[in-house]
């Protein structure tokens, strides 16, 4: 661990910039501060909705390029063993070092094993993903929570290390928060918000323009509004995106 910045004092100044985060390039700049404590070259940061099973609905990340766009049109998320291992509705949050994960997956027979050797194998050809550590935090109000990764190949599994990113993980949760709230504005108006949230109760839109006290036409208007501004393909779809996006609260 560096020693620029005793890590008392940083966990300090991390929780109070966090709650100063409103925009992505905040974000950025308070999880680049955790350089000064810990010695990793990139960052992923994940914010989960789980259910049934572990959902992804906001991610920013620094790791490379090619290998970001190749993790998601593989489907890497379905044999990545940190995501299989440790992250599932009942245990997302767990502290774990890549290589201690890597080892026991290869040590296990399963049928998955191969596919998940391979994975690692791909992994490690990007050096600055030789190595990580990946931690997270569940907000059981909501059911939401966040998977938040560094890797390089200098980074170490210390006990510094493991109380450092333990005391703060929760924290940036609240940054993204911070900054998803700023992010939604007013992306949809009061109305269409009503029209979608209604929606959201199974309500058709003759019903919907009767509780609402409006024309059957305009809530058809309201309805297709928000299908363009949320970049929604039907109705189920529109009301599933206004609530990974906080715009409505879940019934």
């Amino acid at each position: 661990m560096k020693t620029t910045v005793r890590k008392n004092e940083f966990t300090l100044q991390f929780i109070e910039q966090a709650s100063k985060c409103d925009t992505k390039a905040d974000l950025k700049i308070l999880i680049e501060s955790l350089k000064d404590v810990i010695d990793f070259s990139v960052w992923s940061c994940t914010l989960v909705v789980y259910d049934q099973e572990v959902k992804s609905h906001f991610n920013i990340n620094t790791f490379p390029k090619l290998w970001t766009v190749e993790y998601v049109l593989r489907r890497y998320y379905k044999v990545d063993p940190i995501v299989l291992k440790n992250f599932s509705p009942k245990s997302l949050g767990k502290y774990q070092f890549w290589s201690n994960t890597f080892e026991e997956c290869k040590k296990e027979a399963t049928d998955n094993s191969n596919k998940q050797i391979s994975f690692i194998e791909k992994s490690k050809k990007f050096s600055e993903l030789k190595n990580g550590i990946t931690i997270g935090c569940q907000n059981n109000f909501n059911q939401e929570g966040l998977v938040f990764s560094i890797a390089g190949p200098n980074i170490e599994d210390t006990q510094d290390n493991q109380t450092i990113l333990s005391s703060i993980v929760y924290y940036i949760l609240v940054a993204i928060d911070n900054t998803q709230t700023k992010l939604r504005g007013n992306i949809l108006t009061q109305q269409e918000t009503k029209c979608i949230d209604q929606a959201q109760r199974g309500f058709t839109n003759i019903e919907i323009a009767k509780i609402l006290s409006i024309k059957q036409s305009t809530v058809k208007t309201h309805m297709d509004n928000a299908y363009r501004k949320l970049d929604a393909s039907n109705r189920a779809n529109a009301v599933a995106i206004a609530l990974s996006k906080k715009l409505i609260k879940h019934i």
